[in-house]
């Protein structure tokens, strides 16, 4: 019967012999969920920031670039502005251009605007991250308008709930990479039981992997949501990860002495 329950895991991971022996006696494949449910807090914990620098740039985005866009019609697929000049809309942070809006014919090209997306009278041209253009027109039958105070309040009520799309997003990534890590990691563990003399089942060695990463999970969790990074971060989460393995296989191995007395 299984001695420690997950939240007990968490905690316990850092230190109790205990604990890894209940897991690779009596854990079964729950241990996965355990996994899924601590990466699940710890996305949430690490989301914080994230959001937080999201609600930032917004802000500092409509605060900043919002207020230059003009209020803008398109009726049957043609542009129309307050004035027949070009407007540029330039990035908060680097000062470069960002939207280039200019239904007077000056630019022709987004090279000429040196812009991320130049729209024209009646054609849009969008820049990529890997410089590729794409240029789509504007479809006739389209008629609306464009008011910034509209743009500020739309984005002033959707991005604070950006986390809503990437918690599951980052849930899933950091699940599927743990898993491949466990994966891996079992093999190494392997090795240190054949370095023990020790026999050990590699789903039993598995299991103790998704307790023995428990602890890098935890720090580098700490870390990023304190934005706190440092030279060779991931190689001592790997040699972290290693420690406690070794320490799970030994335990193991040594209670398994202990019970044939």
């Amino acid at each position: 019967m299984q001695q420690y329950n997950y939240l007990q895991a968490i905690y316990k991971s850092f230190y109790s012999p205990a604990l890894y022996r209940d897991v690779k006696q009596n854990w079964g494949a729950g241990v996965v969920l355990y996994l899924f449910l601590l990466l699940a807090i710890c996305c949430a914990i690490a989301l914080v920031p994230i959001q937080q620098m999201i609600n930032a740039h917004a802000k500092k985005f409509s605060e900043e670039a919002i207020p230059n866009l003009p209020k803008m019609n398109i009726k049957n697929g043609i542009a129309i502005t307050p004035e027949n000049r070009p407007y540029l809309i330039k990035d908060p942070h680097t000062g470069n251009n960002w939207i280039v809006i200019d239904t007077s014919g000056h630019y022709v090209n987004i090279e000429q605007a040196n812009a991320r997306v130049l729209l024209t009278k009646n054609e849009i041209f969008i820049k990529n991250d890997s410089d590729e253009i794409r240029a789509q027109k504007i479809p006739k039958s389209l008629t609306m308008s464009i008011v910034p105070n509209d743009i500020q309040r739309w984005i002033s009520g959707v991005v604070g709930w950006a986390w809503v799309l990437i918690f599951p997003t980052l849930l899933f990534f950091s699940f599927v990479y743990r898993l491949i890590q466990a994966i891996l990691y079992a093999m190494i563990g392997k090795f240190f039981a054949v370095l023990n003399d020790y026999f050990i089942p590699y789903s039993a060695v598995l299991k103790l992997v998704m307790i023995s990463v428990t602890p890098a999970i935890i720090i580098s969790t700490i870390l990023d949501f304190f934005l706190i990074s440092f030279h060779l971060q991931l190689l001592c989460y790997f040699i972290l990860s290693m420690l406690y393995l070794y320490f799970a296989i030994r335990v193991n191995k040594t209670h398994q002495i202990k019970g044939k007395k």
